[in-house]
């Protein structure tokens, strides 16, 4: 990286991190194409008005206007674009995670490139299909900002360089898994009693139906009485539960207590166990794989 790029860098990052490109965000130089036409431009002027020549004075003068356009023109390609970031599953700490990143503009914009850090500058396409891949290794939790990526642009001689670093989003980070102290709450399940959640189906609870889990499990019966797609669960026909609670492990103290939490989430979710979990007042009850999302960003935000 160019000192030049180390230091907007460093003066972006003493800033908060902005989502969209704000002009005054935009750094804008001569590039060394531009240098050179900025000197010919001067030696023009300084001939012409040596020699008491008007018309070569007005053509310097033209030139001058253009240059100066170019610097402008540059900075106002960037002003308004945004980066929209994609990905699957939560963040947590301590892991790293790709991330698809993809430009996002409400007007047309030229010559665009993009840097996520990789050191492989990716020109990105006008209508923003392209996705470019961000890595993240959060080492704490909560609500972070992710890593700014550098826009840069040419446009529209190629004479400057205007870039930008923008921050895509801000992700919630789950805390770092505590996979030895979760073992104190994956040995805890609960009978659940047979009326609980129980209706004319007998057997299973039934919780609202998230997209992806297999239609299999939808209470027809359910669905035919109330117009509503319900799911079994499978855990009120007496069967061990699992219940993930704050109060178990609170005496290990506040951070641990929360990773061992996010250590036994991510056991059950992977085993495709569904249980309840206890946090201070939330209390969430047969949540499934599908679900564990949101159990993570309230162990993010605790």
């Amino acid at each position: 990286m160019r000192w030049v790029d180390r230091l907007s860098r460093h003066l972006s990052r003493r800033r908060a991190p902005e989502f969209e490109v704000s002009i005054r965000r935009v750094f804008v130089l001569p590039t060394r194409h531009g240098l050179m036409v900025a000197l010919s431009i001067f030696g023009v002027f300084a001939i012409s008005v040596r020699i008491q020549n008007n018309m070569l004075l007005l053509m310097a003068v033209a030139l001058f206007v253009i240059f100066t356009l170019s610097l402008l023109w540059a900075g106002q390609n960037l002003r308004g674009l945004r980066l929209s970031a994609r990905h699957d599953g939560q963040v947590v700490a301590g892991e790293t995670v790709m991330m698809a990143v993809r430009l996002v503009a409400d007007r047309p914009a030229y010559d665009i490139r993009i840097d996520t850090g990789g050191g492989a500058r990716q020109s990105a396409s006008q209508s923003g299909d392209t996705d470019h891949l961000l890595s993240y290794s959060p080492t704490q939790r909560g609500r972070h900002p992710l890593p700014r990526v550098r826009l840069e642009t040419h446009f529209p001689f190629g004479l400057s360089r205007a870039w930008c670093w923008i921050s895509p989003a801000e992700v919630l980070v789950a805390p770092v898994p505590d996979y030895g102290a979760a073992l104190a709450l994956l040995g805890g399940a609960t009978r659940q009693g047979a009326a609980e959640g129980r209706d004319e189906d007998g057997a299973d609870s039934l919780q609202d139906w998230v997209p992806g889990t297999p239609e299999s499990r939808i209470s027809w019966k359910r669905y035919a009485a109330t117009d509503r797609l319900l799911e079994k669960t499978g855990d009120a026909s007496g069967g061990a539960v699992l219940t993930i609670d704050y109060d178990r492990v609170a005496h290990l103290g506040h951070e641990r207590a929360l990773s061992a939490m996010t250590g036994a989430v991510l056991r059950a979710a992977r085993a495709g166990r569904p249980f309840h979990f206890r946090l201070n007042q939330l209390n969430m009850k047969h949540v499934t794989p599908q679900g564990v999302r949101g159990v993570l960003d309230a162990l993010a935000l605790a």
